[in-house]
């Protein structure tokens, strides 16, 4: 599989910022309740999951 180095980076930036918030979100309501914890990380994942998929449609178009 070949990849554009120009779709690379942008997607390398994107997974490095998205963990650096969810580890900072983390880090936030580690000192409240427990459950606003897990509603954090499930936001965060959720998050993940769109910028997939919005990278998957992008390289679709791109074929």
């Amino acid at each position: 599989m070949h990849f554009n180095a120009s779709l690379l980076s942008p997607l390398c930036a994107v997974s490095i910022t998205i963990s650096i918030l969810a580890m900072f979100l983390k880090k936030i309501h580690i000192f409240e309740k427990k459950e606003t914890l897990v509603l954090t990380f499930l936001k965060s994942k959720r998050i993940m999951k769109i910028v997939v998929e919005i990278i998957a449609t992008k390289k679709e178009v791109k074929r």
